[in-house]
């Protein structure tokens, strides 16, 4: 299988299987796309925490994170309606072998940013609590990047990975997750997959659930 066919083989997963990928190769994903991926100064202002297969009440607050934002983006946005939170689409966060946290971090200088402190007066937002909030932009395109290697990695190993950014963006909100001490960038999930999003009883509902075509987002001068 080519890097195109691989890479358009990662499906949305509505539920994973029981089954539990063994962790080294999790660990083994974790530093391929650790190695590969680029950081502004080699800073990478980011933690990933990882709830493995018995961090059940850990996943559980995240299905609720997730499934209560939605619930109040849905009711402050359209006037009038209520609903019970109990989105299906959530499931996955309870039921993934392995969930990942992407959350900003707080760095230290390696030798080399550090020579350029003491010579040059260099600044670094990445190292001051006070500046995280202006990085967030750039820490999340750095997990961008991240996210996108990782789930290469993990296709070759036939392990699937979903994404969601549907949670509270700010740390405050995160108290059921006290393991997470700044704000959080990117959920991750890890596991086989059992039912797709886009399986045969949701072909038809799917249909026309399309990208823009290549020609709506690319503009060339």
């Amino acid at each position: 299988m080519d890097l195109l066919q691989l890479l358009d083989s990662r499906k949305h997963v509505y539920r994973f299987k029981e089954e539990v990928p063994p962790q080294s190769d999790i660990e083994e994903i974790l530093f391929k796309a650790w190695k590969v991926t680029p950081s502004k100064q080699n800073f990478m202002p980011y933690e990933i925490t990882i709830l493995g297969p018995n961090a059940k009440q850990e996943k559980l607050a995240c299905y609720n994170l997730a499934r209560m934002n939605k619930k109040n983006v849905n009711e402050n946005a359209t006037k009038g309606h209520t609903e019970d939170g109990h989105n299906p689409n959530f499931l996955y966060l309870k039921n993934a072998p392995y969930t990942i946290i992407f959350s900003q971090r707080l760095c230290e200088p390696n030798p080399f940013i550090q020579r350029t402190i003491n010579d040059e007066n260099s600044y670094y937002e990445q190292m001051h609590e006070s500046e995280l909030d202006s990085i967030l932009r750039s820490a999340s395109t750095e997990v961008g990047l991240f996210a996108a290697n990782l789930s290469a990695f993990a296709l070759e190993k036939g392990i699937d990975v979903n994404y969601n950014g549907c949670f509270p963006s700010k740390v405050k909100h995160w108290s059921t997750l006290p393991t997470i001490k700044h704000n959080p960038i990117l959920i991750g999930a890890m596991g086989y997959c059992d039912v797709p999003r886009r399986n045969k009883v949701t072909e038809l509902l799917f249909a026309e659930d399309l990208k823009p075509n290549l020609e709506k987002i690319l503009k060339w001068i």
